[in-house]
């Protein structure tokens, strides 16, 4: 048989026109170089050479059997020189003969498997994948050392065999190659038809981005697990199950299980999806944990209708660690068991209402579309499809939706989360029964109305502020007044501001405290004055609280001498607030947080109450009594105790009202974002504190000098601010 001289650096020794040099494996196998048989010389008809191919003596206690490479391990020696290859690349006659300097004497037929196996990445029996080194006459495989003799290919050439015994397959293999061709495919039929796909988390356009990274970096198993999840996401569900056949034997096969458990359930194949979730557990599980009472106990969870959203927390216990966030994305919009129980259809819901938030506009109507092709019409489905059409300026359509939602949720009682809960006291087509207990503060008792002041020379108020809670939020009161007292009184510019407060539910004490503030800002003509009232409401939780200020507010329209201010109870007052407010009385007739609304007056996201109540300005003074009445109206005619929540009532009202008598001028009036820096007042959200910590804050102003000045006792201000 033909043998060829392996240098130490896997370089073949050649010759050709009379030189001696050392050629790349590839160069022999394509016959671009003719290599030295080291049995030339027992061939009459080879040409000589003038050196001698001399067995080297095994290293002591080494057989040859033994020696790396299983070969003959031999020095071409010409008298006293020894030929030297330097790294490969060129021969060198020196006069000593180090380990390097050696050559193997090996059959000529494992050249082609040398040249594969170092050529291409193999994948070991454990997933790990790795290029294979060389090293000396050995191939290495991470710590494993192979001898080059013992080195075999199956026919197919897809599997590494060392004296017989599989040792590793080729990487990337050929359902990695099936999966590729097939994205690829799939890809420029996608572009040829202008398909956007059939979810909205994923867009066909991103395929040459994830292809390209699978291809290049392909021994990142996760480039394809991404593929085969983008794949899913745009509906090319065969060439998914592609990708996945792909990991089927990698590190992330518990992952790619779930994905084909995923796709199972959106197929409605729930066999298919159980058997893939108990294979994914069982391969993650130790081997001491794959009991049958276990496996047994989890198969049995997923006979029961559930949804991934509330089995998730289970599977990544099982597993033992987190699976990647984005996975969500092939959940939601997700398909929902039919005989699901409130238990299993809130969660899904709330969470499509959430991922909504998320999706850009241009993908809005996939999203639904997909939500209506896996789950049919609901609840959810309505007040997102009055979203869309809210938001693209449809809003008698929206409206129509929105009474749609409300219906079906108080039908099957599957309830809207939080931010959505506006939608009960929203004020669509559909009219509804007046709730017989209506919110009102006809009864309450008012104290410091303008025609009531003493001592206040009939001052003109710059302007007017607003604020309302119950008897917990009161809270927050002496900081508010200390901060008001403190800017108003020591400002360069001295200005009258009036205060207006509602309290429900007031305690004697806190009466008793407000009454002694009113009349201590008299006796010392303070450029604050302060009304308030009290009394009970017929409805008593936060929604109710929050519509105080508007209940309020016809009342002081009408007697008001100045702009009004409508704010939050927990809010203080900078010191620079009189420049900051007569700037804005000079520069705007309205203010708003307008935080869903670009610069054009459009909304951009959320709902028709996605509209800050926080602090908002009334500067058109001629109509003032007009949207304070139609505030209170509002409020009156939607409340309901029957309602599952009341919340974002006051966030309605004020949208409500802003789009009949303030958005179709919004050309030709001037409306301040409130939520432009700097801050008029400062609420929580402005330093990130929680409402309770604000309410013992003392940033802005220190209590006991205020109160001092005024003749009252700093410690009964400061015993009210405790928020329980």
């Amino acid at each position: 048989m033909a043998m060829i001289l392996l240098t130490w650096h896997s370089a073949v020794v050649c010759s050709e026109g009379g030189r001696l040099f050392p050629a790349p494996i590839a160069d022999v196998l394509s016959g671009n170089a003719l290599p030295v048989d080291p049995g030339y010389w027992a061939r009459p008809e080879s040409a000589p050479l003038p050196f001698e191919v001399v067995t080297i003596a095994p290293a002591p206690g080494m057989t040859m059997d033994n020696t790396p490479g299983h070969g003959t391990i031999v020095a071409l020696r010409g008298g006293a020189l020894t030929i030297s290859c330097r790294e490969g690349e060129t021969f060198r006659a020196v006069g000593h003969c180090a380990e390097w300097e050696h050559f193997l004497a090996l059959d000529a037929g494992h050249l082609s498997v040398l040249h594969a196996a170092l050529s291409r990445d193999w994948k070991l029996e454990n997933g790990e994948t790795i290029r294979p080194g060389r090293d000396g006459f050995s191939l290495t495989l991470g710590p494993t050392r192979l001898g080059l003799s013992d080195l075999s290919l199956t026919e197919d050439g897809q599997t590494l065999c060392a004296a017989d015994k599989r040792v590793a397959t080729a990487w990337p293999n050929a359902a990695f190659h099936r999966a590729i061709e097939a994205a690829t495919q799939a890809m420029q039929d996608l572009q040829a038809n202008a398909v956007r796909g059939r979810s909205p988390w994923g867009e066909p356009d991103d395929l040459p981005r994830q292809l390209l990274l699978t291809i290049t970096d392909y021994n990142e198993p996760r480039h394809m697990m991404f593929l085969a999840r983008l794949c899913l996401l745009i509906g090319l569900d065969d060439v998914a199950l592609l990708c996945l056949d792909v990991l089927e034997n990698s590190v992330l096969r518990t992952d790619a299980l779930i994905l084909r458990a995923i796709l199972a359930r959106l197929q409605h194949d729930e066999p298919a999806c159980q058997e893939a979730l108990i294979a994914a557990i069982t391969g993650a599980l130790p081997e001491d944990a794959q009991t049958p009472v276990v496996i047994d106990r989890f198969r049995a969870r997923l006979a029961e209708p559930e949804t991934f959203l509330t089995l998730w927390p289970t599977l990544e216990r099982a597993i033992g660690r987190p699976l990647d966030p984005s996975y969500e994305d092939l959940l939601v919009p997700g398909w929902l068991p039919a005989d699901g129980d409130f238990a299993e259809q809130t969660p899904y819901y709330h969470r499509l209402e959430e991922k909504w938030t998320q999706c850009r506009a241009e993908r809005r109507q996939i999203f639904l579309n997909e939500e209506r092709r896996l789950n049919g019409p609901s609840h959810a489905l309505a007040i997102l499809e009055g979203h869309k059409h809210w938001l693209d300026g449809k809003q008698e359509e929206a409206n129509a939706l929105y009474d749609t939602a409300r219906s079906l949720s108080l039908q099957n009682q599957r309830y809207f989360i939080h931010f959505n809960g506006g939608v009960y006291t929203w004020q669509g087509h559909a009219t509804r029964p007046a709730d017989p207990r209506p919110l009102s503060i006809d009864a309450w008792r008012w104290a410091g109305l303008p025609d009531e002041e003493e001592g206040a020379g009939g001052s003109r108020s710059e302007l007017t502020l607003i604020a309302g809670g119950d008897r917990r939020y009161f809270a927050f009161i002496p900081g508010l007044i200390a901060s008001l007292v403190q800017a108003c009184d020591g400002a360069e510019a001295p200005g009258h501001v009036r205060l207006v407060l509602g309290v429900a539910h007031a305690s004697d004490e806190q009466v008793a405290f407000l009454e002694d503030v009113a009349s201590a800002l008299r006796r010392v003509k303070s450029m604050v004055s302060l009304v308030f009232a009290y009394g009970s409401l017929s409805h008593s939780d936060g929604a109710s609280f929050s519509c105080i200020r508007y209940l309020m507010m016809p009342r002081i329209a009408r007697l008001a001498d100045g702009p009004i201010m409508t704010i939050d109870m927990d809010a203080m007052i900078p010191v620079d607030f009189l420049s900051l407010a007569r700037d804005m009385l000079r520069t705007y007739d309205y203010g708003f947080r307008l935080y869903a609304y670009d610069r054009d007056g459009r909304q951009c996201g959320g709902e028709p109450w996605g509209f800050g109540a926080g602090v908002s300005y009334f500067g058109e003074k001629p109509l003032l009594p007009v949207i304070a009445q139609a505030l209170s109206d509002y409020i009156i005619s939607a409340y309901h105790g029957a309602n599952p929540t009341n919340w974002c009532i006051d966030q309605c009202a004020l949208s409500a009202v802003y789009h009949r008598h303030i958005a179709p001028r919004w050309a030709t009036l001037r409306i301040k974002f409130m939520d432009d820096p700097p801050p008029l007042v400062v609420m929580p959200h402005h330093l990130g504190m929680d409402k309770k910590s604000f309410s013992q804050w003392t940033g802005l102003v220190e209590m006991g000098p205020v109160y001092e000045r005024l003749g009252l006792e700093a410690g009964r201000a400061e015993a009210f601010v405790v928020l329980t």
